[in-house]
């Protein structure tokens, strides 16, 4: 296994915790959203270990976008029949979080993760 293929399926293993939501997502399709994400992170100059929790971010993201199945519905809690939206730049958590983590990169504050949320 090289490192590169070790790096996806980690990012695919936190992918199945931290968004749970899109764990009927297959893995042929997440290990896509993953390569991208890893790529994606890497240009923007994430480096190891802090890589791996960005793309992981990232990777939820295009999987939670591209498997919603009303994109515009961020929510819904069917027990007192309440529904949240997206804002209408389709932003969601794990998107906000990879811009987080980003922004603390590029400020040089190491991307802690620790700020979560």
């Amino acid at each position: 296994m090289t490192n590169t293929t070790k790096i996806i399926a980690d990012i695919i293993k936190r992918v199945k915790i931290i968004a749970a939501q899109v764990i009927d997502v297959g893995d042929e399709a997440l290990n896509i959203f993953a390569n991208d994400a890893y790529s994606q992170a890497l240009a923007d100059g994430f480096k190891e270990p802090g890589v791996i929790a960005a793309s992981s971010y990232l990777t939820a993201h295009y999987a939670y976008i591209a498997f919603n199945k009303n994109a515009k519905v961020k929510k819904e809690q069917a027990a007192v029949l309440s529904r949240e939206y997206f804002d209408s730049t389709g932003t969601d958590d794990y998107l906000t979080e990879y811009q987080r983590l980003l922004n603390d990169l590029v400020n040089g504050t190491s991307g802690n993760i620790g700020g979560f949320w």
